[in-house]
């Protein structure tokens, strides 16, 4: 088995590569030798992507001058600290994380009539697809790949209905395909699975349903209020 180097010997490259070229504001020339660097120091395989990069060099403090749909957007002031470190999707677990700290400040923004931070919201959550969906095309290994893939389409969901994330997700994770691909039935037959569901909920919407259909499919379930009450 291949052995990866962790996030933090890939953190601490960048910020020795940035010293070590003395880079101090970063377009898109300086990027471009800092990654060639990185390629050529840790190799194709353990070079962190360009998403992650960003990140490391923003939380540093470095002043960027780069545009691209991988590249976070500029906050002001005021909303810099609440987004700072908020988009993981090293796993399902901490995409999950991200999300509902996304829907968080979502419904905050919202009550508070913000559209700024509605905004930045709604970009952050498209910037996790986009991003998802490369670390999707760059996985060596076919479970990597479908982690990412199925990433990328919570962080779609959620950029397109918020308000229903948090309970598709719940039911996501009890979809008998979910659990044969990632969770604890991952030695079961999706079948065997699926007749131990059985009596559960039945709308469990797949992650590869349109997003519009997940979300109508969630609302629908949700119980009904009685007139007048």
């Amino acid at each position: 088995m291949a052995i990866t180097m962790s996030r933090g010997r890939k953190k601490d490259a960048i910020l020795r590569l940035c010293r070590e070229m003395a880079l101090e504001e970063i377009g898109e020339a300086e990027f471009a030798r800092l990654t060639a660097r990185l390629r050529q120091e840790l190799g194709e395989a353990d070079r962190p992507s360009d998403g992650y990069i960003l990140d490391v060099l923003r939380e540093a403090g470095c002043r960027l001058r780069l545009s691209g749909p991988f590249i976070p957007p500029t906050f002001e002031d005021e909303y810099a600290r609440q987004f700072e470190g908020i988009l993981k999707f090293d796993t399902l677990e901490h995409a999950e994380q991200s999300l509902r700290e996304l829907g968080r400040l979502y419904h905050r923004f919202k009550e508070s009539g913000d559209g700024k931070g509605i905004a930045y919201v709604r970009a952050l959550a498209q910037l996790g697809q986009r991003r998802a969906r490369a670390a999707a095309r760059r996985a060596k290994e076919e479970r990597a790949r479908a982690i990412k893939e199925e990433i990328a389409e919570w962080f779609a969901l959620w950029a397109s209905s918020p308000e229903t994330f948090e309970i598709w997700v719940e039911l996501r994770k009890r979809a008998p395909d979910f659990q044969y691909r990632f969770g604890l039935g991952w030695a079961e037959s999706p079948s065997d699975i699926a007749r131990q569901a059985a009596g559960e909920s039945s709308v469990v919407p797949p992650a590869t349903s349109s997003r519009h259909d997940v979300a109508e499919g969630v609302v629908s379930a949700l119980p009904k209020r009685e007139e007048g009450v």
